[in-house]
């Protein structure tokens, strides 16, 4: 059987509304869960202050500045690291081989990188 066909903007308008109030939004609970920020182990994320908490969660999840990242987002060209010139991957692993980082911790490291990036 076939659906008849939409002659006029107020028949498709119809149809949106009814079709809106038909159908149920998932749960804002459901919708949640599937994020992947939700996989996050909370012991992994330090209780320190703001700035050390969002190096550390963006370090955890892979949402960072770092080149790795960014050339998955295809914003950077290649994932190596442009501080170096090792030829590393330039991923959170990296950060404490970086001989062009001077902080002493991983979370300085992170904001070092980002501010060296010019991002």
């Amino acid at each position: 059987m076939a659906a008849a066909a939409i002659t006029s903007n107020t028949e498709a308008g119809v149809l949106v509304a009814n079709l809106r109030a038909t159908t149920r939004p998932l749960p804002k609970e459901t919708l949640t869960t599937l994020k992947s920020w939700r996989r996050v182990s909370p012991s992994s994320i330090p209780d320190k202050p703001r700035r050390g908490v969002v190096a550390a969660f963006r370090l955890t999840t892979g949402h960072d500045c770092l080149a790795a990242h960014l050339h998955r987002l295809r914003i950077s060209t290649e994932p190596f690291c442009p501080l170096c010139d090792s030829g590393e991957v330039m991923e959170r692993d990296h950060l404490l081989r970086c001989g062009a980082l001077q902080g002493l911790t991983e979370v300085s490291r992170y904001w070092e990188a980002r501010a060296l990036l010019g991002q």
